[in-house]
């Protein structure tokens, strides 16, 4: 097995073991006994458990970023890519479980590799959204507005309430906040709308669910 291979089997065995202990209760023998080997096999590829730790977020949140470019990508409007964004951004929190505690957890906040990823990670978020404010201007989906704000701005709102929409347990209640939330962003942005009775989900349909 190749290193690459190896390092990334001890960051699989390692991202389960800390989702299920938490960082400050897990420790590398935990890791080690997983792989079947002793704690040195691990000390040979990482430093330590921060080092270990640090990478699983790493990956993680390149799980986030890759699931939010595909929405970017996809061929949607653009009300339907930023609804969709906002869910698939809850719904890949709920998955990558270490780097959703980590975001829930004062104990990282401080923490300057921990702050270096999410820093990163919000800064991609930033590309992707201002990319599809970009899109809705060209199409004329949206009014002629500053895109970088509006992307900033929309990621401040949704920042606003991100956690207590992943406190929910059930996704049905998930779409409903997230269809109020751009409602009540969006009659100041969205071309012709006809009547305070219409819905970014109206406007977002193409035949498909999301």
């Amino acid at each position: 097995m190749s290193e690459a291979s190896t390092k990334e089997n001890i960051i699989s065995e390692a991202s389960s073991v800390f989702a299920k202990y938490g960082y400050r209760k897990a420790n590398l023998d935990d890791i080690a006994a997983r792989l079947s080997k002793g704690k040195s096999f691990i000390y040979y590829y990482f430093k330590n458990k921060e080092a270990v730790f640090r990478a699983v977020l790493l990956r993680e949140a390149e799980q986030l970023t890759n699931a939010l470019e595909e929405v970017r990508s996809s061929n949607k409007t653009a009300c339907h890519k930023l609804k969709s964004f906002v869910l698939v951004k809850v719904k890949t929190l709920r998955e990558i479980a270490n780097y959703y505690n980590s975001v829930k957890d004062d104990y990282f906040r401080e923490k300057g590799f921990f702050k270096k990823i999410r820093m990163e990670t919000e800064g991609q978020e930033l590309l992707i959204v201002r990319e599809i404010f970009k899109e809705g201007i060209s199409s004329g989906e949206f009014k002629s507005i500053d895109f970088e704000w509006a992307a900033e701005s929309f990621l401040t709102a949704l920042k606003g309430f991100e956690l207590p929409l992943l406190r929910k347990a059930s996704f049905e209640n998930i779409e409903k906040r997230a269809d109020e939330l751009l409602n009540l962003l969006f009659y100041g942005i969205v071309n012709n709308t006809k009547s305070g009775k219409d819905s970014v989900n109206d406007r977002a349909k193409d035949g498909e669910a999301l």
